[in-house]
């Protein structure tokens, strides 16, 4: 399924800038040189934010299942 797109509104100044950088990369328009750097920074900062985050061991799943089931949230 295909995007829906919505408009943004940017000072001209930086669509200038970003305008006077296209024939130095593959984006045919702004807009599409934007939503890649946006992409790129979220994904990035995305990825900061999941650092860290560890999925649990089958032990730690264990306990929490029993712990859960001592509570009578499960069966």
């Amino acid at each position: 399924m295909a995007d829906t797109f919505k408009d943004v509104r940017i000072p001209a100044s930086l669509y200038a800038r970003i305008e006077k950088r296209l024939p130095n990369t593959d984006f045919k328009t702004v807009a599409d040189y934007i939503s890649y750097l946006v992409r790129k920074i979220l994904d990035t900062i995305e990825e900061d934010e999941n650092k860290g985050k560890k999925d649990f061991t089958p032990d730690e799943e264990r306990e929490i299942e029993d712990r859960l089931r001592n509570l009578g949230y499960i069966d």
